[in-house]
């Protein structure tokens, strides 16, 4: 597990998580990404609906479509852009969401990091 703070500000701590899963049966190394934002004031792990206003999952979902489709990714049967327990974290300007293998893409090795600047988040931003 190797980590690394991506975003610090007066308001927000951001850590990205890097996992490497070594299945040595079938000599294949898997990486997943994981990450926290902690709000500076309490200590507590935010959530996307603590980032953004309620109501934002159909204007999130169409943002996140759009992105799949401007890098050209196909996205995975059932694809679901913004789940409840989306995996994301801010740096300085922007909010990232962080799509497994398996989750978004089956592409590459199936990792997808979807960047919004927050000014494009304007309209949905708390």
């Amino acid at each position: 597990v190797e980590y690394q703070v991506v975003g610090s500000n007066d308001r927000f701590v951001s850590i990205l998580f890097t996992i490497e899963k070594n299945d040595k049966k079938n000599n294949v190394i898997t990486k997943y990404n994981d990450a926290i934002t902690f709000n500076v004031k309490d200590g507590k792990a935010l959530k996307l609906k603590d980032v953004l206003v309620d109501g934002f999952e159909n204007a999130l979902t169409d943002a996140v479509n759009d992105k799949f489709r401007q890098f050209g990714l196909p996205q995975v049967d059932r694809f679901d852009a913004v789940s409840k327990k989306q995996n994301f974290y801010l740096d300085n300007d922007s909010l990232v969401l962080i799509y497994n293998q398996g989750e978004g893409t089956n592409f590459a090795d199936g990792q997808v990091f979807i960047p919004f600047i927050l000014t494009d988040l304007i309209g949905i931003l708390r």
